[in-house]
């Protein structure tokens, strides 16, 4: 018993400082030709009447934009405009919708199954810093839906991308998980477009807003916050 308190006590009085890299740190450099992205100003049909009224607004190599507002006032839309008229090398891009089908996971899982040790090796380390067990996550043929997340972050992260977008990217996410992926994308270096409700998440994560506002019933305003 004397032990055992003894134990308990220097247990009590121990200092242990722990850290670890989680971060991923990608050089950006290399695509400054293509920014700014400047979005000119038009108006976007949402389906039936409702409309997005866009103003001009600019991408910078190092931006850093959450974009925030009601379901269905056209944030993911705008996301796919930008997307689809966006200059760079789709494999320069990364981006992960709001959900994943079964089937674009196992072929994800498959393409990864396929690389050489080395391509592996780049994925484990990311994977690791995302918080996940790499091993796992790169034997199962079906990944959960958090680990789909992850795998096509890390996948992307290794191509060492110009722009990442992520439509809700704590879906699916446990608390350590979420942890992992805000430090993550907080020490990226590259522009992001973040599309999330979690406001404490996009905190610590992005500098300024695209904030999707109603106008009337049927109009939704693009509105800059710094």
């Amino acid at each position: 018993r004397d032990r055992l308190d003894k134990s308990l006590a220097q247990k009590k009085s121990l200092v242990i400082n722990k850290s670890s890299v989680l971060g991923i740190k990608f050089e950006a450099e290399q695509y400054k030709r293509y920014f700014p992205v400047i979005i000119n100003p038009h108006t976007i049909s949402l389906g039936g009447k409702k409309h997005l009224i866009i103003p001009e607004l600019n991408i910078t190599i190092s931006d850093k934009i959450g974009l925030i507002g009601d379901n269905g006032s056209g944030k993911s839309t705008l996301l796919n405009h930008i997307i689809s008229s966006f200059y760079l090398p789709s494999d320069r891009i990364i981006y992960i919708p709001q959900e994943i089908s079964e089937r674009d996971s196992k072929w994800l899982v498959k393409k990864i199954q396929n690389y050489n040790r080395e391509i592996k090796g780049q994925l484990m380390t990311i994977i690791s810093r995302l918080g996940s067990d790499p091993k796992h996550v790169l034997e199962t043929t079906t990944p959960s839906p958090g680990e789909v997340r992850k795998l096509m972050l890390a996948e992307g992260m290794r191509l060492n991308p110009a722009l990442i977008v992520m439509d809700e990217p704590t879906n699916h996410m446990d608390l350590p998980s979420i942890t992992c992926i805000e430090q993550a994308l907080a020490e990226c270096t590259y522009a992001q477009l973040l599309v999330s409700h979690d406001h404490v998440f996009l905190q610590q994560i992005v500098d300024h807003y695209w904030s999707f506002e109603s106008a009337d019933k049927n109009k939704y305003i693009v509105r800059c916050q710094y």
